[in-house]
């Protein structure tokens, strides 16, 4: 095919190992043309990235047991920056949340929640992030339908994030 029509090639490949290994290889093969142009064969490159393609399952592997827990478990699991921005979420139920995606994540806590419930969030992610281990808070919203209370742990994640965990604790209060 490079030779009929002069396109290079370039492509990750899986093989095997005479003793049946999985390999994987990058490779990169082109036209071989003479002093005239003509193309008079092909030449290329491989390089072994199995080692790197290895790492590559072994993290989407990773990637998809930590979502299925995150999927599993009934609380909202936020992250926020330094700053209150809402970065993330996970949820076992997109029900479970009073605004849809698009309206929080990349917003300020102050863009999406009430003044006062802001004020107590980012005063406790800013104890979090001056070294207090971890911080909890029960706020409540009133919504048209009705009062909800919530209950929030909020832990460090890295040097300027925090995973905020939040349950609906309104029958438990009740």
């Amino acid at each position: 095919e490079i030779i009929r029509t002069g396109t290079p090639y370039y492509a990750e490949e899986a093989g095997h190992t005479i003793d049946g290994r999985q390999t994987w290889g990058i490779t990169n093969k082109m036209p071989l043309r003479n002093s005239s142009g003509e193309i008079v064969g092909t030449f290329g490159l491989s390089i072994n990235i199995s080692e790197r393609k290895q790492a590559e399952l072994a993290l989407l592997e990773s990637e998809r047991y930590t979502n299925s827990i995150l999927q599993a478990i009934p609380d909202l699991i936020f992250i926020l920056d330094s700053n209150g921005v809402f970065i993330d979420f996970k949820t076992g139920n997109l029900q479970d949340l009073a605004l849809p995606k698009e309206r929080f994540v990349n917003r300020n806590l102050f863009e999406v929640m009430p003044e006062p419930v802001a004020c107590l969030l980012k005063e406790k992610i800013d104890a979090v992030l001056m070294g207090q281990p971890r911080s909890s808070v029960e706020y409540y919203i009133e919504s048209p339908g009705g009062h909800n209370d919530f209950e929030c742990l909020i832990f460090p994640f890295g040097k300027d994030k925090v995973i905020a965990v939040v349950r609906n604790i309104t029958s438990r209060k009740h």
